[in-house]
C-alpha cells in the first residue's frame, strides 16, 4: 500500500473543487426573479464558497511550518495592490513552500472578504447585483485554486492540471473576438434605410443570441453582460411591434435601435485598452514585425505558427481584421501594410498619450 500523502490530497482536492466551481452558470440566473436567485444560484455559491476557504485554510496549515524552516524572501507589495497583482507577484518569489503558504495565507483574506459580500446581499434590489457578487466569487476561487495548484505541482514535480491561471489571457483574446464578431454583424459603416431595417434588427438580435450562448459569456464582465441584455430586450420589443408594413414613425425608432447597437458594440471594443492585452498585442507584433520586414522580405505567404499569432490579434484593428479572415489566401503585402498600420496607429496613440 503506497504511503499517503497529504500534498496529493489536497491538489486532487483543489482538481475537484475547480470542477465544481465551473459548472456554476450565472447566465442562467439573468432573466430570474430575486427570489430564485435567493433560493438557487446563493446557496450554491455558498457551499463552494464554504469548501474554497475550508481547503485554503488546510492547505495554509500542511505548508505553514514547512514555510518558516526556510529563508523569507523580500517582497514588497502596496496597501493598495489588488488581489491579483499580488497573487501574481506571489508566484515568482521564494521557495515553493514559502510560495504556497503566502498564497494560501492571502487567499484566505480575500475569501473572507467575499464571504462578506456574499452574507451582506439584499435580495430586493437589481437581481444583477447577486450575480456579480456571484460571478465575482466564481472568478476568484478559480484564481485562487489554479495558483495554489500550479505552485503544488510544482513542489510535487508533477505536472498541473487546472489551466485557470494561465488561460485568462485567452479569455482575453477570445473576449475580444467575440466582441469584433458582433461589431461586424452590425455592418456598421453601412446604416440600414427603411426597407432593410428589419432584417438588419432582426440581424442584430441573432448576433446578441449568438453572443450570449457562447462559453466566454460567463466570463464576460457584468455591466457587459447588462447592457447586452438591455438591448437584447430592445431588439426583441421592437421586432414584436413590427408587424407587416413598417410605419415611418417604427423605422425611426428601429434606425435609432440599429445606432445604439453599433453604439454598444463600439463600446465594447474597448476591451483592445486591456493591460494584458495590450501588452500581448505589443509582444506578438514585434515579432511579426522582425519577421515580415526583415526575415520574409522575399516571402510570398506566412507560416501556419504566424497565423495562428495573428488569430490572436482579431478585433484589434478592422484593416487586420480582414487580413485574418482571409488567411493563408491573403497576399504578403496585405499583411505588411496592415501590420504597418497597426504599428503607426499604435506608435501615434503613445505619442498622444
Amino acid at each position: 500500500m503506497p504511503p499517503e500523502n497529504p500534498s496529493n490530497d489536497l491538489i486532487q482536492s483543489l482538481r475537484e473543487l475547480t470542477r465544481q466551481v465551473r459548472e456554476v452558470d450565472t447566465r442562467s440566473y439573468e432573466e430570474a426573479e430575486p427570489e430564485v436567485i435567493g433560493a438557487d444560484l446563493l446557496p450554491t455559491i455558498a457551499h463552494i464558497l464554504a469548501r474554497a476557504e475550508q481547503l485554503v485554510a488546510d492547505v495554509f496549515g500542511h505548508y505553514e511550518a514547512r514555510a518558516q524552516k526556510e529563508p523569507s524572501p523580500e517582497v514588497t507589495a502596496s496597501e493598495d495592490m489588488s488581489f491579483e497583482h499580488r497573487l501574481d507577484q506571489l508566484m515568482t518569489t521564494g521557495t515553493t513552500a514559502q510560495r504556497i503558504a503566502d498564497i494560501s495565507f492571502v487567499a484566505r483574506l480575500e475569501l473572507a472578504h467575499k464571504r462578506q459580500q456574499l452574507d451582506g446581499l439584499r435580495l430586493d434590489g437589481s437581481h444583477w447585483e447577486p450575480i456579480a457578487v456571484c460571478a465575482s466569487i466564481r472568478r476568484r476561487i478559480l484564481k485562487v485554486a489554479s495558483a495554489l495548484e500550479r505552485a503544488m505541482c510544482e513542489d510535487e514535480n508533477i505536472e498541473p492540471q487546472i489551466d485557470w491561471y494561465h488561460i485568462e489571457m485567452k479569455i482575453s483574446v477570445e473576449v475580444r473576438r467575440v466582441y469584433a464578431i458582433f461589431r461586424r454583424s452590425l455592418e456598421p459603416d453601412s446604416p440600414p434605410d427603411r426597407g432593410h431595417i428589419h432584417a438588419r434588427i432582426r440581424r442584430a438580435g441573432i448576433a446578441i443570441a449568438m453572443l450570449t450562448g457562447r462559453d466566454v459569456y460567463e466570463e464576460l464582465k457584468i455591466r457587459d453582460r447588462q447592457m447586452l441584455r438591455e438591448l437584447q430586450h430592445k431588439v426583441v420589443s421592437w421586432l414584436r411591434v413590427c408587424n407587416g408594413e413598417i410605419s415611418k414613425s417604427h423605422a425611426g425608432s428601429g434606425i435609432t435601435l440599429w445606432q445604439d447597437a453599433v453604439g454598444l458594440a463600439n463600446l465594447l471594443m474597448q476591451v483592445n485598452n486591456r493591460a494584458e492585452l495590450r501588452d500581448h498585442d505589443e509582444q506578438v507584433l514585434a515579432d511579426l514585425n522582425e519577421t515580415l520586414f526583415e526575415g520574409l522580405v522575399r516571402s510570398t505567404r506566412l507560416t501556419q505558427a504566424q497565423l495562428d499569432q495573428l488569430q490572436s490579434l482579431y478585433g484589434m484593428d478592422d484593416r487586420l481584421d480582414q487580413c485574418i479572415e482571409l488567411g493563408e489566401d491573403c497576399p504578403i503585402e496585405c499583411w505588411k501594410q496592415a501590420i504597418s498600420h497597426v504599428l503607426e496607429q499604435r506608435k501615434s496613440d503613445a505619442f498622444m498619450n
